[in-house]
Formats: C-alpha cells, sequence, structure tokens
C-alpha cells in the first residue's frame, strides 16, 4: 500500500511516518500542498492524509474533487476535535479524520481498513 501524508506539522508527518512504515506501507510525506499534488501526480497513492487547513483553504479540494475509478482513502487531520471540527471534515464528504497527536492505534485502524478495501 501506497501512503501520501500533507501536514504542516513536521512531527505528525513522522508520526505518521513510522505507523505507516509498521505496517508494510510505502510512505511519502510532505509539509507542503504544492509537493503533495506532484507526488501524487508522479505516482498513484492508496490512501492520503491531508491536513484539514489546505481542505478549507479551497487548495485541497483537488483530493476530494479526483475523478478517478478508485480513487485513494482520504483521510483529514485535525488539530482539535469537536463538533466544528467534525462539520468541517464532513462537509468534504470525508469520513475519516485524525486528531492530533495520532493514536498509533487509530493510524493502524484506518490502515487496515483501506488494506482490506484494496484486497
Amino acid at each position: 500500500m501506497r501512503v501520501l501524508a500533507i501536514d504542516q506539522d513536521r512531527a505528525s508527518l513522522e508520526r505518521l511516518a513510522t505507523v505507516c512504515r509498521e505496517h508494510g506501507a510505502t510512505f511519502v510525506g510532505s509539509q507542503d500542498l504544492c509537493e503533495g499534488l506532484r507526488w501524487l501526480n508522479l505516482s498513484p497513492v492508496d490512501m492520503i492524509f491531508c491536513d484539514v487547513a489546505f481542505l478549507r483553504d479551497g487548495r485541497g479540494n483537488r483530493f476530494t474533487m479526483r475523478d478517478e475509478e478508485r480513487a485513494p482513502l482520504l483521510v483529514a487531520t485535525v488539530g482539535e476535535n469537536s463538533l466544528e471540527t467534525e462539520a468541517s471534515v464532513r462537509q468534504f464528504g470525508l469520513y475519516y479524520y485524525l486528531v492530533k497527536p495520532f493514536d498509533r492505534a487509530e493510524i493502524g485502524t484506518l490502515l487496515a481498513s483501506a488494506e482490506r478495501t484494496l484486497a
């Protein structure tokens, strides 16, 4: 499985990278949306973790609007857990989000779910 993560927070990227690699995934991370989009254009991915701030400012909607036969699972990453955050994530048609700092078990559960979907 190939995972792309785009998040401004380096510690969040490092935690995602560690857990993804422990689960056998190939991981690419970026702190910059444009760089992340370049990675995505170079090679398809199965899962994308994207900071909700990129979604809110409109630039990240390129992920939610992708018209592909098999679109990657998109997971928003957020700084706080609130009803407003959940509503914002749902506004983009997403069902999954992770609150920083990430819980290793939650990341593992999402990876396992994505792997089952791909099988």
